[in-house]
């Protein structure tokens, strides 16, 4: 991955569990951020925050000291959230969950996004 991802592309992410998808994008993320390169959001839809921070700064990774230009979304708890409003035929969380983004690339939040997972996205 030379030179990292092109602007304006999209990258998917897929393999079976356990096969280190999750570290990876977490890897790109963060030294993308780290390198000066840009701001940076992930949106975990199964890890919650806690966990993900934690396991990241056991990598090495540490999002801390970055936090001025990486964010964090932890929106776990919310997709179970909007799931039981959508069994009741309540609110959409996929459209939410995109709409919320677009909200943040209008505002110029974020250079690159990585959404955690697809699987979660679409279960």
């Amino acid at each position: 991955m030379e030179g990292g991802i092109p602007q304006g592309h999209i990258v998917l992410v897929c393999g079976e569990t356990g096969s280190l998808k999750t570290t990876l994008a977490w890897n790109m993320l963060y030294h993308f951020v780290k390198e000066d390169a840009g701001r940076g959001i992930y949106f975990t839809l199964e890890q919650s925050r806690q966990s993900l921070t934690k396991a990241a700064a056991k990598l090495g990774m540490d999002p801390v000291p970055l936090e001025d230009n990486l964010a964090i979304i932890d929106l776990a708890f919310l997709r179970r959230v909007m799931k039981e409003k959508e069994k009741k035929g309540g609110m959409d969380w996929f459209l939410s969950i995109s709409a919320q983004i677009r909200a943040y690339q209008e505002k110029g939040k974020f250079d690159m996004l990585v959404l955690d997972s697809m699987e979660a996205l679409y279960a």
